[in-house]
């Protein structure tokens, strides 16, 4: 079962620069052998959604929404 990591940027990263922000975590992981599904894409979006603006642009604002309607089946 995927697991999809969609967290709110952690505290002490918000007080760094954003130039200087450390990436997000992987967005999917424990990908089993039938791969990422639609479902695991469509909930990424949805948490995305519900993320502060701040953790939004730490994912890449509206590039990242973007890429993963991409990779929809």
């Amino acid at each position: 079962m995927t697991v999809v990591n969609v967290k709110p940027m952690p505290d002490f990263y918000r007080k760094i620069k954003k130039v200087f922000w450390p990436g997000h975590p992987p967005l999917f992981t424990d990908v089993g052998p039938e791969g990422i599904s639609n479902d695991d894409i469509e909930l990424a979006c949805e948490l995305f959604g519900l993320l502060d603006q701040e953790s939004q642009s730490w994912y890449g604002g509206q590039r990242f929404i973007d890429n993963l309607k991409m990779r929809l089946k």
